[in-house]
């Protein structure tokens, strides 16, 4: 909507692809610009931070932590974490963990499944686990068997704007202006 309102004559294109997919499409000049999650550097490409979005976990509505406003990483050491594969997703592995390691344990690793809602179907109705969810996926999501908590210390992930080396200020203006608007209407809500 805010690009719309700034640039009505651009189209934009949603495109459901892999991150590795839509990286390559933008680098081949098939897209212009993708947002990427926690990503530090791409040959070809310009990353340029537009906000962070915070990862709450997920949790069994049951469970004794879902009672509480807020759950201190090293309170969920007990439980084990269903998390994507590494190679699935790195920087969102690499928080959690790193998160986990700085709290003082490793986590115990529950099994894998491939899409975050087999995952939380599980979580809410299988034995206690624990997951990470972006805090605006959450809001969108209505299930009552689970509890949706930040964690202490929060836990943030950039996402950045993935562009070519060459793209020119004045092409990326609108639609940065258009992140800026949107990561503030995000964050009143």
């Amino acid at each position: 909507d805010a690009m719309r309102g700034l640039a009505p004559g651009v189209t934009v294109e949603l495109v459901n692809a892999s991150t590795r997919a839509r990286l390559e499409r933008v680098r081949a000049g098939q897209l212009d610009a993708t947002f990427v999650r926690g990503t530090a550097t791409v040959a070809g490409l310009e990353l340029i931070p537009v906000w962070q979005d915070q990862l709450l976990v997920a949790l069994p509505a049951r469970h004794e932590l879902a009672a509480e406003q807020t759950v201190a990483v090293e309170q969920l050491r007990e439980l084990p974490l269903r998390i994507a594969r590494r190679r699935d997703n790195p920087p969102l592995v690499d928080l959690v963990l790193g998160a986990c390691a700085d709290a003082g344990f490793e986590p115990v690793l529950g099994p894998a499944t491939v899409r975050l809602e087999d995952t939380l179907a599980e979580i809410g109705t299988g034995a206690p686990s624990w997951t990470v969810v972006y805090e605006a996926h959450a809001r969108g999501l209505r299930a009552p068997r689970l509890a949706f908590r930040p964690t202490r210390p929060a836990l943030y992930l950039p996402t950045l704007l993935a562009v070519p080396e060459s793209a020119t200020s004045r092409s990326l203006a609108p639609l940065l202006r258009a992140c800026t608007q949107a990561a503030a209407i995000d964050h009143d809500s």
